[in-house]
């Protein structure tokens, strides 16, 4: 649409996010991430509702994502458990177009390019990055509330149970 992800009308390439047999899966450092359809609303930021989750003990939520508008410092991720208990945690996110290289954060895809809403494209790099955040794997969880914030987007969020990174 015409608002993009960065409300200046920019999107990530779709084309640029899916492999050669058109999946919609991307696997980054042994994480599968499902990635929504092009040209549909694809991206989610928080606006204070919690995210179901698939319940179980996990050590670890993995985000594919970016910050637009610049850095996205000191966000505030609230994770709930199953036992009524929760978890805030701090995670800045880098700009899509600027890498900060912030503490959780590594850079999974550095694209070439941007889409604009009117087909054209825009030839810098632009980056989306993937976040992995400790959980208390003692504890099974519910659901993840993202920063209120329209400017950290999340593409994917997927839980593991291993130590890897």
């Amino acid at each position: 649409g015409s608002g993009g992800i960065d409300t200046g009308g920019a999107a990530f390439s779709g084309n640029l996010l899916s492999d050669q047999t058109g999946s919609r899966s991307v696997v980054v450092n042994g994480a599968q991430y499902d990635i929504a359809a092009a040209n549909k609303p694809n991206i989610v930021y928080g606006t204070g509702t919690p995210i179901s989750l698939p319940e179980g003990r996990y050590d670890h939520v993995r985000i594919l994502g970016t910050g637009v508008q610049g850095a996205q410092t000191g966000q505030q991720i609230v994770i709930h458990y199953k036992d009524g208990s929760s978890e805030t945690l701090s995670q800045s996110f880098s700009d899509w177009f600027s890498p900060q290289q912030f503490p959780n954060e590594s850079e999974v895809f550095a694209m070439p390019y941007r889409d604009y809403f009117d087909g054209s494209q825009d030839n810098r790099t632009f980056n989306l990055y993937q976040y992995i955040l400790p959980l208390n794997g003692h504890k099974e969880v519910s659901s993840i509330e993202l920063p209120n914030n329209r400017f950290v987007l999340a593409l994917a969020i997927t839980l593991t149970k291993h130590q890897e990174r």
